[in-house]
């Protein structure tokens, strides 16, 4: 099995690995032993052993381990973009040996899936009654200020008078102003949050064009 990144060393030299034993330890368990391009044993397309595992037996198991990783791949990818909502960077990175694993992985992602839906759902509603009662507070205050405005006629002095009037009249539109600002956020909320929807849709396709 071929592989880009060299994060691990070859078992035999200590350079960067280029390839994974593709075949079966006795165990049951994928050998995956890293190995550079000079110590690798390359038997089949895409389909690498180590020098353990390089006799006939082992060579043609590691030919179906590939064939299975592959199936097990398209399985995994079909999956992931029809169940999958919430996307990371890095998932597609996930080579499963078999489709069991891949399953596995899907179910388990559709969990913690449910559980960030959950919470989000939780701190949206806690959000909502913030903003209501907010606004609440906001109306009841524009409410005491014109009240207060209309006393205003009680000052004998009418400068004294004009001033108390006019810095409630200010008070009461920047009230105003606040909620309109809040509402203007709610309705940007929900016009980016079907943005966001369409750009999902759009490059989904464009993924499935590009993987037929």
């Amino acid at each position: 099995m071929r592989i880009d990144k060299a994060t691990k060393k070859c078992h035999i030299c200590g350079r960067p690995y280029t390839s994974l034993c593709d075949a079966t330890n006795k165990d049951g368990e994928p050998c995956d032993l890293p190995m550079c391009d000079t110590h690798r044993n390359r038997v089949g397309l895409d389909v690498d052993v180590c020098d353990v595992h390089n006799n006939h037996i082992d060579r043609e198991q590691a030919k179906k381990n590939r064939h299975e990783r592959e199936k097990a791949k398209l399985h995994f990818r079909e999956r992931y973009f029809n169940e999958i909502e919430i996307r990371m960077l890095g998932d597609l990175l996930y080579e499963p040996a078999t489709i069991k694993d891949a399953d596995k992985w899907i179910e388990e992602r559709k969990q913690e899936e449910t559980l960030i839906k959950s919470a989000n759902k939780r701190k949206l509603e806690n959000e909502i009654v913030a903003r209501i009662e907010s606004k609440k507070a906001i109306r009841k205050s524009i409410t005491a200020l014109r009240i207060m405005s209309e006393n205003c006629n009680k000052y004998e002095d009418y400068l004294a008078y004009k001033d108390r009037y006019t810095s409630l009249i200010l008070g009461m539109d920047a009230l105003k102003k606040q909620i309109e600002l809040m509402e203007w956020i709610e309705e940007l909320g929900k016009e980016n949050e079907y943005d966001m929807r369409m750009i999902k849709e759009v490059v989904d396709i464009l993924r499935e064009v590009s993987i037929s």
